[in-house]
């Protein structure tokens, strides 16, 4: 008996402790590159809220994914890009029915990106080491910086850029 109640706390705990790496959204589990419980940590300028009311409203056309090209860092940026839209399409048509057009650019500069972005289409530009000095995401006008300070770490499986774009994502999921 006494075996059978240990049995089932043992249980009972384990389904209690959620896998770091996943979160639900509308009745489809997202896996994540990054531990959750990291990205959660990142930095969000000026607010999350900012990021919502960018991204999600119901006047944006399409969205932008910009990234300056880096062979040392295109592969990462390749990823982010395919992590993001991915979620989004999914978050857009639990949200709007229809999701958001998601197109991607290789462009030759940060103004550049700024001169593509409005509020009827924004932009998210991912930023790795060459580019960022910090991870966060960062809100300026009708783009969203998203910055990777570091790439490669010996201890981790995910780099900053993945903390980052996890993060974004979170955020438009409502989970912060």
């Amino acid at each position: 008996m006494k075996m059978l109640v240990i049995l089932t706390l043992v249980i009972f705990v384990a389904a209690c402790i959620s896998n770091p790496y996943q979160r639900s959204y509308h009745g489809v589990t997202f896996n994540f590159r990054a531990n959750l419980n990291e990205a959660e940590k990142v930095a969000v300028y000026p607010s999350e809220q900012a990021v919502k009311d960018l991204l999600l409203s119901r006047y944006v056309n399409k969205i932008v994914l910009a990234y300056i090209d880096n062979p040392d860092e295109n592969g990462f940026y390749a990823v982010a890009g395919f992590e993001f839209s991915y979620k989004m399409t999914i978050i857009n048509r639990a949200l709007f029915a229809n999701p958001k057009d998601i197109e991607i650019y290789n462009v030759s500069s940060i103004e550049e990106a700024r001169n593509m972005s409005d509020k009827i289409v924004p932009v998210v530009m991912f930023l790795g080491p060459s580019l960022a000095n910090k991870t966060a995401v960062t809100v300026d006008d009708s783009i969203i910086f998203v910055e990777g300070k570091e790439l490669y770490t010996e201890e981790n499986t995910y780099t900053d850029l993945d903390l980052a774009t996890d993060k974004l994502i979170l955020v438009l999921m409502g989970e912060q």
